[in-house]
């Protein structure tokens, strides 16, 4: 992994965790379990049993991968297999590629996920109305004071870009993807919906 790659706003300022694969109860694919650089399992929601960059680094090796801490206001959104065999993006991540241009994007482990990283400082985060993992499409969102998981970071670039605020995109990025569903209504047929914005 090209760890150097991640911005250096998230490198100076970020709470960094190991993780590793490991097999859970119940769950059909291995759950990324997060670490300590002494070896002792981390908390996703405590932020003291997270790190600094450098010192998380140097112990990487010996476990699968570096995780980010959603702390401090640093949140990200997570597409999952969204890029395609032939490296293009489906239409649904196209659009929230657009939505959050200007922010940092890399490949998640796989390489066939996409995670966009920014900050959300003070975001009102309505879980009643909002999805936080909508997993009917794929899209979940870790956002501070919000979420209580750590979210894995590979700096495998896929846009560059910088942690910037972004709370305005986020809300439009529940508005349009994570809305919660609504209760049938006597209705005839589902509206039809689409991922493009007005003026596309």
């Amino acid at each position: 992994m090209q760890y150097d790659k991640l911005p250096k706003a998230l490198r100076e300022n970020g709470k960094f965790c190991l993780w590793n694969f490991e097999e859970r109860k119940g769950q059909v694919k291995p759950a990324k379990v997060p670490y300590q650089t002494n070896g002792r399992r981390g908390q996703s929601n405590n932020e003291k049993t997270f790190t600094d960059y450098n010192s998380a680094l140097e112990a990487v090796n010996r476990y699968d991968g570096l995780g980010i801490g959603i702390f401090k206001g640093f949140s990200a959104i997570d597409i999952d297999h969204c890029i395609n065999e032939d490296g293009n993006l489906n239409p649904l991540s196209i659009a929230i590629v657009d939505l959050f241009e200007g922010c940092y994007m890399e490949k998640s482990p796989s390489g066939k996920g996409l995670r966009i990283l920014f900050k959300a400082c003070g975001f009102k985060y309505d879980t009643a109305k909002y999805y936080i993992n909508n997993i009917n499409i794929g899209v979940e969102a870790y956002v501070y004071g919000v979420t209580k998981k750590f979210l894995s970071v590979t700096g495998n670039v896929f846009r560059d870009g910088d942690i910037i605020e972004a709370d305005d995109k986020l809300q439009l990025l529940l508005d349009r993807f994570m809305l919660r569903t609504l209760k049938k209504k006597a209705i005839s047929q589902k509206p039809t919906i689409s991922y493009l914005s007005d003026e596309e």
